[in-house]
């Protein structure tokens, strides 16, 4: 139900970098990474993980969690390196 949420959000006026968006976009990844889609989870967790260090800074807890999201999804794709 991503998508049905993501659309009220954007009703309501809020944009790409709107605090609830990037948690539906982070949860969505997060899936898509436990699903085995690592390229997509991959992306999406990196494009999340730096939309919230510039919105919030790099010491927020959301931010922290999108890099720990970021790091596990590397890991389950194999790149134990960059995670």
């Amino acid at each position: 139900e991503y998508d049905a949420a993501a659309t009220r959000l954007r009703a309501l006026g809020r944009g790409r970098d709107d605090a609830s968006l990037m948690l539906l976009d982070r949860w969505r990844f997060e899936a898509a990474s436990a699903l085995g889609r690592n390229d997509e989870a991959i992306a999406g967790l990196r494009d999340v993980a730096e939309r919230s260090a510039t919105l919030r800074g790099d010491e927020h807890p959301e931010t922290i969690g999108a890099r720990h999201s970021l790091a596990s999804a590397l890991a389950r794709a194999g790149d134990e390196a960059l995670a």
